[in-house]
Order: structure tokens, then sequence, then C-alpha cells
């Protein structure tokens, strides 16, 4: 091998090392991108979770009030219906 045969070898190796090395730095930055982008996915499935499940926790009291209210109802009718019938059956007297 000539001078000129080992200076165009060291300048390739030279050459296929800084590739290498912008290539390793390059997918350093795109491991740290996809961590950072599952974190922020983690945290916003958790949000989302939290969410939801005011969400269900809000139609379970509204749904109870609701129930409630219709207990409620049917005893303010039913004291009307027995109070009725008996004003009814008094005037009919």
């Amino acid at each position: 091998m000539d001078v000129q045969d080992a200076i165009d070898l060291y300048r390739y190796i030279a050459q296929l090392e800084a590739e290498n090395k912008a290539l390793k730095e390059g997918l350093e930055r795109e491991r740290n991108a996809v961590d950072t982008y599952i974190t922020n996915t983690n945290s916003l499935i958790e949000k989302y979770e939290q969410e939801r499940n005011a969400w269900k926790k809000l139609e379970n009291e509204l749904n109870n009030e609701l129930a409630k209210q219709k207990v409620k109802s049917y005893k303010q009718s039913a004291i009307t219906l027995i109070l009725g019938g008996i004003i009814g059956a008094i005037i009919a007297d």
C-alpha cells in the first residue's frame, strides 16, 4: 500500500467514524423523543381515566338523586291519593 492509499483509507475511516457518531447522536435524540412521547401519552391516558371515573361517579350520584326524587314523588302521590279518598269519603257522607 502506498502513502496515498493509506491517506485515502485514513480519510475514509475518519468519515465513517464521523457518520457513525452522527447516527448515534441522532438515534439518542430519537430515543429521548420517544421516551418523552411515551411519558406524555401515559400521562394523558391517566388523566383520561381520572376524567372517566369522575363522570361515572357523577352519573351514579345523579341516578341516585333521581331515584330518591322518584320515591319522594310516589310518597307524595300516595299521601295525596289517600287524603283525597278520605276527604271524598267525608264529604260524600
